[in-house]
């Protein structure tokens, strides 16, 4: 009859808990710093970390463009990992694209462009991963919002 000690480690979790929301509070200016600056190094240095915050990004643009809220998890409107998607992405690399690109000269575009949705389920159905490709920066900029299904 020793429940007493399952009650103990549940108070000893709500003081850590608490004990480090009041540390962050206290530490909040430090702590964002290093957190962004970590994430910056992290995005220089981690290829597969650098796509995936670029295709959250990208999905949660497309909502928030329309002002509805990103209710579900990128895999899920995507219907495959980040891993698997990056894959796909890079067997449609065309010559002289690369990871090193991605963001830069080589953007992730939509074949079908988000434009055309008129409600949240379209906007989810346009960014399914077979509307994806990897397109040079200024054909996607020529393509705008227009379907071309060359």
């Amino acid at each position: 009859m020793r429940k007493p000690a399952l009650q103990k480690t549940q108070l000893q979790k709500e003081h850590k808990s608490k004990y480090m929301k009041q540390y962050y509070l206290d530490n909040k200016e430090r702590i964002d710093k290093l957190n962004v600056e970590y994430k910056k190094k992290k995005l220089e240095s981690d290829p597969l970390y650098k796509f995936s915050h670029i295709i959250r990004a990208t999905i949660w643009n497309a909502f928030a463009k329309r002002k509805y809220t990103k209710s579900k998890k990128t895999e899920n409107i995507l219907g495959c990992s980040i891993k698997w998607f990056e894959e796909y992405i890079e067997s449609l690399f065309t010559e002289g694209m690369s990871w090193e690109l991605i963001g830069k000269e080589i953007h992730l575009d939509h074949i079908i462009p988000i434009s055309i949705a008129r409600n949240e389920k379209e906007v989810i159905m346009l960014n399914h991963w077979t509307n994806f490709q990897p397109l040079w920066a200024d054909e996607n900029r020529k393509k705008s919002d227009k379907l071309d299904f060359k």
